[in-house]
């Protein structure tokens, strides 16, 4: 072999052992950006849960509390949201999610929680919230919404696609009584009658 094969045979071999390094580098990056990501959310999570506790155990709570708690659950989705922006992993479908629950319930912003809906729907389609972020866009459009033409649409293709499914009778349940308001229904259950949707049509 040439002296000049060798050492061409040498810089390849830095070269690729130089690659390998850098991909370990940017691996370890990676996880440790993940792990960082996660405790901040964490940390997050914590900081609404003792809001929340402190919130309910006040009885009659101040604005300024009100304000904070819903300021730092609005936090807490921007930093699910940009997590799942830069990982794509398991936990990502997850925090999607639960950004949705934030934003229906904690900071009602309902158009944010369907887009999150919409977005778990298509970019995690065999994620167990799939199923789950299709309910919950039928529940949004019948019980905080009122419409109930997207609500029967959307809990019918729910009933197509998961007919198995531990909200599947939920699903039916709400078919059958499109156009009750949620807290009659509550109501007539607890009565142990039926709800008639007949007599809440407009």
């Amino acid at each position: 072999m040439s002296l000049y094969i060798k050492q061409h045979s040498v810089s390849a071999l830095l070269f690729l052992s130089g690659l390998l390094v850098f991909a370990v580098f940017l691996s370890a990056c990676s996880t440790s950006g993940t792990g960082n990501d996660l405790d901040k959310i964490r940390s997050q999570e914590a900081l609404i849960d003792s809001l929340e506790k402190a919130w309910s155990k006040s009885g009659n709570p101040d604005r300024e509390l009100t304000t904070n708690l819903r300021e730092e659950k609005a936090n807490l989705a921007s930093m699910y949201e940009s997590y799942a922006a830069a990982h794509s992993d398991e936990n990502s479908p997850e925090f999607l999610f639960n950004a949705a629950t934030l934003y229906q319930h904690g900071i009602s912003d309902l158009n944010k929680a369907l887009a999150l809906c919409d977005q778990i729907i298509k970019d995690y389609p065999e994620s167990e919230r799939a199923a789950d972020a299709l309910f919950n866009k039928g529940f949004i459009y019948h019980n905080q919404i009122r419409d109930t033409h997207a609500a029967k649409m959307i809990y019918s293709e729910f009933l197509e696609r998961y007919p198995t499914h531990n909200f599947a009778d939920g699903a039916q349940f709400e078919l059958n009584n499109l156009g009750v308001p949620a807290d009659e229904v509550f109501k007539l259950i607890e009565k142990g009658q039926e709800a008639n949707p007949d007599s809440f049509a407009n």
